[in-house]
């Protein structure tokens, strides 16, 4: 079995997230997912994520007060998270780390890390946790934002960093898997600044930059990431879906204390009054990310039959396609035309399909609230 890798920095917009997360729901069966996301959308007060499915598991630094907007996540399928455990003591900010633990063979410590552009060096964190990796005898895979130059992987110029990194690199004896394209792109300029890095042992194949334009200012990285020890995911065309059941009085116990302890270090931002549809939905994204945690650590799981499920968005309609596949189009043209016309038309669809899919999220909620007349909160028990 493989596992299906996604890179790309998001570059703090809804727009590319809703793309990426879109492009994953298309995939065929239920193949095990793993996200490395540099610069992600986030809430601007709690910090916390948005835009990631229920479904996915999110990997970042622990909140803080005050919070401290994460620039590295990393998202993994459901199906995967049994075997990756999160090393938050390693995580920061501007890193995020675990350890995946197949059935057997090696473990792999994976990292997400975006490398602030005003750092002359790698910071201390990110040498600590390839030490980590090293001393404790686990593969490495790394996928990150370093925002350095050198030719080795493709970039125009060179400048000090990308030295101390191609340095540090043949230090550690790690391999780079770019092939010389370039990953950013704007108005002024195309750079390779997002590198893929591993040890020698970590079998990567199919390394490529994703020609359809990703709605950011940097392309998306897909690869995937053999492990032959797998088992093969469950699929969902089998009618067969996961839920998970709480059936005892001391786990909706344990439920609740879990939930007061995520809870409290949010109390301040959740109890305001939502000022607008999106600050709303923002706050439902965090609640649901919340509940989701807490109902994880306690929960059991089942399977029962149901009915094939839609992968289509309750907000999803034909002109948010038709906004998208325009603004995607406009993106090709821009990069093979490297015109500053075709780049400033290429912002206009991008901003349109932008405004569109804000409006069809706040019209979906509110829908779904005027439809709704009555709410039923029901507990499942073992016959």
């Amino acid at each position: 079995m493989t596992i299906c890798v996604k890179q790309l920095n998001l570059h703090r917009s809804v727009v590319p997230t809703d793309n990426l997360f879109h492009k994953v729901s298309t995939l065929q069966g239920d193949p095990y997912i793993l996200c490395l996301l540099q610069e992600p959308y986030v809430h601007p007060d709690s910090h916390m994520l948005v835009g990631i499915p229920s479904d996915f598991s999110v990997v970042t630094a622990t909140p803080s007060a005050p919070p401290i907007r994460p620039r590295a996540a990393i998202a993994l399928s459901s199906n995967l998270s049994s075997y990756c455990t999160p090393l938050l003591d390693l995580c920061s900010p501007d890193m995020a780390v675990l350890l995946f633990s197949p059935p057997s063979g090696t473990p792999t410590v994976i990292i997400s890390f975006y490398w602030d552009g005003n750092m002359s060096a790698l910071p201390q964190s990110f040498v600590d946790t390839v030490c980590f990796a090293k001393t404790s005898r686990y593969q490495l895979l790394i996928g990150g934002d370093f925002n350095a130059h050198h030719p080795s992987w493709g970039s125009l110029g060179t400048n000090r960093r990308g030295n101390h990194l191609i340095e540090y690199l043949e230090e550690q004896d790690l391999m780079l898997h770019n092939d010389g394209s370039h990953t950013f792109h704007n108005s002024i300029r195309t750079e390779a600044l997002d590198l893929t890095v591993s040890t020698e042992a970590v079998e990567l194949v199919d390394w490529r930059n994703d020609e359809i334009p990703s709605l950011s200012d940097h392309s998306l990285i897909e690869y995937e990431l053999s492990c032959n020890c797998l088992p093969t995911p469950r699929t969902k065309s089998k009618e067969v879906r996961r839920f998970h059941r709480i059936n005892t009085d001391n786990e909706w116990t344990r439920f609740a204390d879990h939930l007061e302890d995520l809870l409290r270090p949010l109390s301040r931002i959740l109890s305001r009054d939502a000022s607008s549809a999106e600050e709303l939905n923002n706050k439902v994204d965090i609640l649901n990310s919340v509940i989701t945690k807490a109902y994880a650590k306690v929960s059991k799981s089942s399977f029962v039959s149901t009915k094939k499920l839609s992968k289509k968005k309750p907000y999803w309609t034909a002109s948010l396609s038709l906004k998208r596949a325009i603004a995607r189009r406009q993106g090709r043209i821009a990069a093979f035309t490297r015109s500053p016309t075709d780049h400033a038309n290429y912002r206009r669809a991008l901003n349109g399909y932008k405004k569109l899919l804000r409006k069809e999220r706040q019209m979906s909620w509110a829908a779904k609230f005027d439809n709704s007349t009555e709410i039923t909160i029901t507990r499942t028990f073992k016959s």
